[in-house]
């Protein structure tokens, strides 16, 4: 902003001390196992997401289904889909969302929290 030399910030010695020390203190107050999460963890940091475009798409798809049959008979229409995923007609159609054992659960608990409170049709998307 004041038309200076960016360069005069950028420190090389100063970046390197404080990286030395960042990893000196997480190294000297960590145990042996603790270390060796820390390496095995950096790997999904940095690698790719299970999760792709097509996993997406298919989630929205099943989403929109459930959504318009919600619309159109009613909240308890959903009963049957949540209690029973694996029998249920819409959740059958996506296999690949049946596997997941993070997404299946929340999906399905979220129906029946909606029922338990009680709301509305015009309250319940939102």
């Amino acid at each position: 902003m004041e038309h200076g030399n960016i360069r005069v910030l950028v420190q090389p010695a100063e970046l390197l001390i404080i990286g030395g020390a960042a990893l000196g203190t997480v190294l000297i107050a960590n145990p042996l196992y603790i270390l060796k999460k820390i390496v095995g963890g950096l790997g999904g940091v940095f690698g790719g997401s299970k999760y792709g475009k097509t996993q997406y798409l298919e989630s929205l798809k099943m989403l929109y289904e459930l959504f318009s049959r919600a619309r159109k008979e009613g909240l308890m229409a959903l009963e049957s889909d949540s209690d029973n995923p694996e029998q249920s007609p819409v959740f059958s159609k996506y296999p690949k969302f049946l596997k997941d054992h993070h997404a299946l659960p929340l999906c399905a608990t979220r129906f029946v929290w909606r029922r338990a409170a009680g709301l509305s049709r015009s309250t319940w998307i939102r």
